[in-house]
């Protein structure tokens, strides 16, 4: 979230596996993230744009406050 990216964490299935997720570039109420099925196999299509990137980095503009220096790296 802090980096206005898309974010993907997968974890394998089983009973002593899972909570994987999908979290969108901003994730709030109006955005949440996706969890899959805790313990269970799933298959899921999701979208990503540049387009959704661009538009969370216009609205939320906290990067700006960066230090010089981090802006290098």
């Amino acid at each position: 979230m802090e980096n206005q990216v898309y974010f993907l964490s997968l974890n394998r299935a089983g009973a002593h596996f899972g909570g994987s997720m999908f979290c969108p570039p901003w994730v709030d109420e109006l955005s949440p993230l996706e969890q899959f099925q805790q313990h269970e196999e799933e298959f899921r299509v999701v979208k990503v744009t540049k387009q959704k990137i661009e538009e969370v980095r216009r609205e939320y503009t906290f990067l700006g406050d960066r230090l010089g220096d981090y802006s290098r790296l």
